[in-house]
């Protein structure tokens, strides 16, 4: 259904607004603004190389994932924590590669 590529920006994404929105607690550190740059710039110039139509539900995805971690940072935290759980852990790895650049 979804590419690996787009699954993996989803991830990300997921990651990036989950940082934006409350102070991280588990596994992985709160980023710097730098970095939160650095993968917004990283997501959208991804986005940038998909056809019209997946990056306008891309960003529709992004935009309700955002206010989704807004609305109830507790539950959406959790949900977060749930997904990344059960992520391959070969994509887990692929993650902590992209984190580490």
């Amino acid at each position: 259904f979804l590419s690996v590529t787009m699954r993996l920006l989803i991830v990300v994404a997921l990651f990036t607004v989950a940082s934006f929105a409350f102070p991280v607690d588990f596994t992985i550190p709160p980023l710097s603004d730098e970095q939160k740059a650095a993968i917004n710039t990283a997501v959208e110039k991804k986005l940038a190389e998909l056809p019209q139509e997946q990056q306008d539900a891309a960003h529709q995805l992004l935009d309700s994932i955002k206010k989704a971690s807004e609305e109830n940072p507790e539950a959406f935290k959790a949900a977060v924590v749930k997904a990344f759980n059960n992520i391959p852990e070969s994509v887990k790895q692929q993650l902590m590669k992209l984190r580490a650049q």
